[in-house]
This record gives structure tokens, C-alpha cells and sequence, in this order.
């Protein structure tokens, strides 16, 4: 039974990551982003406090879709002693790490 989970963007990497990694490591992808800012509305709240700082807090959904793999990262990650996030070396891999 694999101790640790591996979550990477593209599906076509699991296989070879999980080749490299080995048995304690089970790989699972999130095939791009999962969540984003709604289309509607003005979706993040800027608050201004005391000190005349401003503060900007998004409000993210899941992207329609991407449900059931958001379900099956909080599932799965449940199972193991540590989660890693392998993201790719860019701007937009880091955003999808972050998600």
C-alpha cells in the first residue's frame, strides 16, 4: 500500500512518475485547473482596515466539470500519511498547485 500521494497536472505524467517513484507513491493528476473566479458578479471582496490597508480576498468555485475530480483529490488524499504537490515549473503550473 503507497504512504504518500502525488498530485500532478497532466495525466500522461502518472505513469512515468509513478515508474520513478515507486511503490510508496500513488500519482494522481488534476488534468489542468479545477477551480477558477466566477463569471458573474464582482467575485472578490476588498476590504480596507483600520490602518488604511487594503486587503483583497477572491471567492472561488470549482469550475463546472471538474466536481468529481476535486471529490476524488479530497478522498484519496484522506488515505495517505502526506500529500506532495508536483507542479510544473511555470507561473500556471504553481496556479494549479495552488487550486
Amino acid at each position: 500500500m503507497a504512504k504518500y500521494l502525488v498530485i500532478v497536472e497532466a495525466p500522461k505524467k502518472i505513469r512515468s512518475y509513478s515508474k520513478y517513484l515507486g511503490s510508496d507513491y500513488h500519482v494522481l493528476a488534476t488534468a489542468g485547473h479545477v477551480i477558477d473566479l466566477p463569471a458573474k458578479n464582482i467575485n472578490v471582496k476588498i476590504t480596507k482596515d483600520k490602518a488604511g490597508d487594503y486587503s483583497f480576498d477572491p471567492n472561488y468555485d470549482i469550475i463546472q466539470g471538474r466536481e468529481a475530480t476535486v471529490q476524488q483529490i479530497v478522498k484519496e488524499s484522506a488515505k495517505y500519511q502526506a500529500v506532495y504537490l508536483m507542479t510544473d515549473p511555470d507561473r500556471e503550473g504553481e496556479a494549479i498547485g495552488w487550486h
